[in-house]
């Protein structure tokens, strides 16, 4: 780029350098009384008439463009009223202002020489060639000063007096918060217009200050921007509802979309633009800008000039008019209100509003949560913890942004293994617990414009990278071989969105993912082996927005599950993670209908995992063996239960009610005696199945030779009345007795001895269950092959008060008896969540090179 330097001129004289074209912004202060507001109008006294004015005469716009506001990409933060002030105004425009690099001193000292004395800019300030004025101003601090006789000027100076009444102001003011539709507070505006929709962060009114010996307050008010006359109006109808004693939710009915009320106009001198905020814009481009885009640079100069102009100006008029006490006396007569009637209103529309929120809160806790900031994300109390984990989702965002070369929109994230007590009940389709591990796995995503293809990369370098179709399907690649598992797993659940939601390939934008590797990954900590299927289906329902309830995605992913998209180790795995709510237990009931009953965990119970070492080949084979054949017998149990049960007097009943609901009658009402054995060939003709076609469906039962019909039914009766007596006692109350813990351990530990007799458990991993037994559990149940064929977990439930020394000892023994036992506290039922980054469009350029 060429550098401006002095030149001569025919006579060899040097000539100074023309300033160059430059986006800038202009932080200035103003006072409204005199002009027509901000707004330019011909023939009017206007802010923008006298700037453009100055701006023409130091040459900063051309005069052949001083009309032409589109060409200058002429902006303003806010179009405040006639007579209302501004002490924080900002003006966007493209300006011949700067010099050398450097934006120009002498011309802004020119350009306030040239203003009027109510008028003044305190700096300008370099922006990027994109930025306005108004649609980069996310927020904006209006102030509204009254004498503080505006509550009541009997016993003015009696300090308890104004504090009551100042407090009972702010409660009116606090009605405000939020998002509401503020038709009424401006004109010709209807309640179902979406234009009437406003969000308001702040309305406090402050403590007394005196300006000029004269007492004041200050009503603060921020939002994203207000419709006309809209803060006015709200400080008119607080003083209304103030003065006329009426309760503080009758503002909740002049924010009714019924409702068409009229509203008083509180004066113009009191109010001022105090402030405005570009913060998505200074941290979308805080490489660029050299400053933030922010009032901070010149806050002195904003507070001077409001005091000594501002201030001044509304407290001698106050004196000398009392605008604010005759417009308050002359209230009652000019919008009156009829008291009876809107206290009957108020009435109606609270319990109405009521239910209409218990109802939208009901809607939003079903939803998987969505966060702006990681301490909610991860809900850690330890803050060493909590920061190691921030530092893990930063390092994803860097990584994603290194290699696609802009940042991600969102990062969601999946909690890990959820280890089931009474897993393998839900093959019989009965009610199972289940706890998902805090760690989990990271993904982060955005939209995309340099290609039709969904492009996953792994933080990992020694596992490959996936390209997705549009919908889901994996493109072959060079690279494939098994450490390509992962993105299997990613596909298939981007698959499983790609189906749910219904959409055509052509529908689906592109995206960039980055995965991350596991939270919080310690020697101590139990690892997470896979997540990729559900992370894929929440992250590709965060990139449409698609907010289903976490009990509808359960359905829908059990029944991919039924319909073998998923894996005993993919959806199924994790429904309770998707469900769980934190420091809660999950009991999802698969059959005839999924349904949800959360449980508080009692503060005096605490849960340890342990993971057993890594598994030899040959024991993973074993294990898998073992899935498939006793999957295999409980399918064919279940089928003849399901036939016998239609065969009596009363109406047919799948195993899961019988067993639900009326678990000691179930061998009777089947007809089973307790040590039946079946073989497999007589099942075959008693439900006139052909082998053959059992074989497609279940593949391990080529290794049964017989079913061991009453041992399966007796122990899914059994673990049915262990599993539901925990709950009956966990629902009681917080504070659980000793029997009471005792009982529950009891329960647990004879959950799994009935596990152990459907399962053959290798020595090792007995002597490991047995050992937390003997070191103080109060129970220890070992994960069924369901769960995990690779890894083998122990649950125990401990006294809370002797977890720390039950770790302690578990570690000084494990190695005695398996090697890389890794030991671990729980928190149960974490939850999926999506934390949102700054949402902004996706730069259209190519991916970064390498």
């Amino acid at each position: 780029m060429m550098e401006l330097t002095n030149t001569e001129d025919d006579k060899g004289e040097i000539q100074a350098p023309k300033p160059k074209k430059r986006r800038v912004v202009l932080f200035m202060g103003y006072l409204g009384s005199g002009y027509q507001g901000m707004q330019r109008n011909r023939g009017a006294k206007t802010i923008e008439g006298e700037l453009m004015r100055a701006l023409v005469k130091t040459a900063c716009v051309p005069e052949h463009l001083q009309d032409n506001y589109a060409k200058l990409k002429w902006s303003r933060s806010a179009r405040t009223d006639k007579g209302v002030s501004a002490a924080g105004q900002v003006v966007s425009a493209d300006l011949k202002c700067e010099v050398d690099g450097e934006l120009s001193q002498d011309l802004l000292d020119q350009i306030n020489e040239s203003l009027p004395k109510d008028l003044t800019v305190y700096g300008w300030m370099r922006a990027t060639g994109s930025f306005s004025a108004k649609s980069d101003c996310v927020r904006r601090r209006y102030e509204y000063l009254l004498p503080t006789s505006g509550l009541g000027e009997d016993e003015v100076d009696n300090d308890k007096v104004v504090h009551d009444r100042l407090a009972r102001f702010n409660v009116i003011l606090a009605r405000y918060l939020g998002s509401h539709l503020f038709h009424n507070f401006t004109d010709k505006m209807k309640g179902d217009d979406p234009t009437a929709q406003r969000y308001i962060l702040e309305c406090t009114c402050s403590e007394p200050f005196t300006i000029e010996n004269n007492s004041f307050l200050k009503v603060s008010l921020v939002g994203q921007s207000f419709v006309l006359h809209q803060i006015r109006k709200m400080v008119g109808l607080a003083l209304q509802v103030f003065w006329s004693g009426l309760p503080p939710e009758t503002l909740d009915l002049f924010m009714s979309p019924e409702k068409e009320l009229q509203t008083p106009t509180a004066p113009a001198p009191g109010l001022l633009l105090a402030e405005c905020f570009f913060i998505f814009y200074n941290r979308r481009y805080q490489k660029e800008l050299r400053k933030p885009i922010a009032l901070d640079h010149f806050r002195e100069a904003a507070e001077d000039f409001k005091r000594s102009r501002i201030y001044s100006f509304i407290a001698s008029e106050e004196a000398r008019t009392s605008s604010m006490k005759r417009w308050i006396s002359l209230l009652p007569e000019s919008i009156p209100l009829d008291t009876g009637t809107i206290i009957g209103d108020v009435e109606m529309l609270s319990n109405a509003k009521r239910e209409a929120e218990e109802r939208r809160k009901r809607r939003l806790e079903s939803l998987y949560p969505v966060f702006e900031d990681l301490d909610s994300v991860f809900q850690v109390q330890d803050v060493a913890e909590l920061e190691q984990r921030k530092n893990t989702v930063l390092q994803v965002k860097q990584r994603f942004d290194r290699e696609f070369g802009y940042s991600p929109s969102s990062i969601v994230r999946v909690p890990g293994s959820v280890i089931l007590i009474g897993d393998w009940l839900e093959l019989l389709e009965l009610p199972c617990i289940g706890f998902a591990l805090p760690d989990g796995v990271l993904t982060a995503v955005a939209k995309s414009s340099d290609s039709e293809n969904v492009r996953v990369n792994h933080s990992n370098e020694e596992l490959a990278d996936a390209v997705l179709r549009p919908n889901g399907c994996r493109m072959a690649s060079a690279e494939d071989s098994t450490k390509v598992e992962w993105s299997r797993m990613f596909s298939l659940g981007w698959q499983c969105g790609v189906t749910g939601k219904g959409m055509r390939p052509k529908m689906l934008p592109a995206a960039r993912v980055m995965i991350g590797g596991e939270l919080g990954a310690r020697d101590n900590e139990l690892g997470v082996d896979s997540a990729y299927l559900l992370a894929a289906l929440l992250t590709f329902m965060d990139l449409h927005a698609w907010k289903m309830p976490r009990l509808e995605m359960a359905k829908m992913c059990f029944g991919w599950e039924k319909q073998g998209r998923g894996s005993a180790t993919g959806l199924m795995k994790y429904l309770c993670s998707l469900e769980g709510k934190h420091n809660q237990l999950l009991l999802a009931s698969i059959a005839p209908k999924l349904s949800t009953s959360n449980v508080t965990l009692p503060s005096m119970i605490s849960l340890v995992m342990i993971r057993l070492g890594s598994l030899s080949h040959a024991e993973v084979e074993r294990r898998k063996k073992t899935r498939d054949r006793v999957k295999a017998e409980i399918s064919v149990t279940l089928r003849i239960i399901t036939a016998r049960s239609g065969r009596g007097e009363g109406p047919q009943k799948s195993l899961a009610q019988l067993i639900q609901y009326k678990p000691s009658g179930t061998l009777e009402a089947c007809g089973i005696v307790p040590d039946e054995v079946v073989s497999l060939d007589a099942a075959m003709v008693e439900l006139g199945i052909e082998l053959e076609a059992m074989e497609r469906q279940e593949p391990g039962i080529n290794d049964l030779q017989e079913i061991r019909l009453g041992l399966v039914t007796i122990s899914a009766a059994m673990e049915a009345q262990c599993i539901g007596r925990v709950y009956s006692i966990l629902e009681k109350s917080e504070d659980l007795s000793g029997l009471e813990l005792m009982e529950i351990g009891k329960l647990l530990n004879d959950s799994e001895t009935i596990r152990s007799k459907l399962e053959s458990t290798s020595d090792e991993a007995t002597q490991v269950v047995q050992m937390c037994i003997e070191k103080g559990a109060l129970s220890a149940r070992l994960s069924s092959v369901f769960v995990d064929v690779n890894t083998s977990y122990v649950l125990c439930t401990v006294k809370s008060e002797s977890v720390a020394a039950f770790c302690r000892s578990l570690e000084d023994e494990s190695a005695s008896i398996m090697d890389g036992l890794s030991i671990a506290p729980v928190v149960p039922g974490m939850g999926a969540s999506v934390w949102e980054f700054m949402k902004k469009p996706v730069p259209k350029h190519k991916r970064k090179k390498q």
